[in-house]
């Protein structure tokens, strides 16, 4: 997976808000929108960066997947068939 960081996010590293532990600040940097959640957990190793930190920079809003390519039937909203209400397509 890889994400990006959010306007939000960017906006916190700035303010040195404190939702940011000292770990997840210096992984923030990293998150460029190009290298791989796994790359970065192995580059960050000696900080002890875990899956849980990323969870906690995505669920306070700081980073995000990059949107579904277009054309991409599986993605949600981009006219693939979706089943009507009650199963009925």
């Amino acid at each position: 997976m890889i994400y990006t960081k959010t306007v939000a996010g960017q906006q916190a590293f700035k303010e040195r808000s404190p939702l940011f532990t000292p770990r997840q600040r210096t992984a923030f940097i990293m998150f460029d929108g190009t290298k791989s959640l796994a790359q970065i957990l192995s580059a960050t190793v000696g900080l002890g960066l875990t899956d849980a930190d990323v969870e906690m920079m995505v669920a306070n809003g700081f980073l995000t997947p990059p949107p579904a390519p277009e054309g991409d039937a599986n993605a949600p909203g981009t006219g693939a068939a979706q089943p009507a209400p009650g199963g009925l397509v």
